[in-house]
C-alpha cells in the first residue's frame, strides 16, 4: 500500500487536460502515458531532484488516484490541479509519524515535530471517531485505521489491491530541479 494518496473525483482526461492547460512548461512536463507502475513511488524523499507524479484510474472506481515521490504528497500540484478543475479531492498520508486526512474543508492531522502534534479544522463528518481525537496520547488521536476507515465511508478503499491496478494507461508527470 502507498502511504501517501490524493483521490481526485473526475476522470483521467480532466486531469490530462488540467495538467497540460496548467502545469505543462518550463520543467514541468508529462513525460509519459502508460500502463502503470508504482516502482518508483514506495519511498518518497524530502527534496529528490526530479519530482514525480503518477495519475492512474483505478479498476472497478470511478476517481482518479495520484501519488508522486515527494514526501507531502506535491501539494502545490494537488492544489492547481483542483482549484482549475473544481473538483472535490481526499488526500491522506499514512506514515508512522505523520498522518492525515483531508476532503473538501475538513483537515485532520496527526504529526511528530520534536513532539506530537494534533491539528484539525473544518466541520466533522458523522463517521468520524471525535472522541478519539481527545485521546491523552496524542499520536493515538488519529490512527491509520481511522483513515482507512474514513477513506471507505468516501468510497475509497485503500486496502483494495485493485486500487493499485489499471486497465487504462497512467499519466507520468515531472519536474526536473537543475
Amino acid at each position: 500500500m502507498i502511504k501517501r494518496l490524493t483521490i481526485f473525483f473526475t476522470s483521467i482526461d480532466e486531469i490530462k487536460e488540467a495538467l497540460l492547460d496548467r502545469c505543462n512548461s518550463g520543467n514541468n512536463r508529462i513525460i509519459n502515458v502508460a500502463a502503470l507502475s508504482l516502482d518508483n513511488f514506495r519511498n518518497p524523499q524530502y527534496n529528490p531532484q526530479e519530482s514525480k507524479a503518477v495519475f492512474w484510474k483505478p479498476q472497478n472506481c470511478s476517481f482518479i488516484v495520484m501519488t508522486s515521490n515527494l514526501l507531502d504528497g506535491w501539494n502545490s500540484l494537488v492544489t492547481i490541479i483542483s482549484k482549475h478543475l473544481s473538483v472535490p479531492y481526499l488526500e491522506i498520508a499514512l506514515h508512522e509519524d505523520y498522518r492525515v486526512f483531508h476532503y473538501n474543508n475538513r483537515y485532520v492531522r496527526v504529526m511528530w515535530d520534536g513532539k506530537w502534534d494534533f491539528y484539525e479544522y473544518g466541520t466533522p463528518f458523522p463517521f468520524e471517531l471525535l472522541d478519539q481525537y481527545a485521546n491523552r496520547l496524542i499520536k493515538k488521536r488519529l490512527t491509520i485505521d481511522m483513515i482507512i476507515n474514513y477513506a471507505k465511508q468516501l468510497n475509497v478503499d485503500i486496502t483494495d489491491p485493485n486500487m493499485y491496478c489499471s486497465n487504462e494507461d497512467a499519466i507520468y508527470f515531472s519536474n526536473h530541479w537543475h
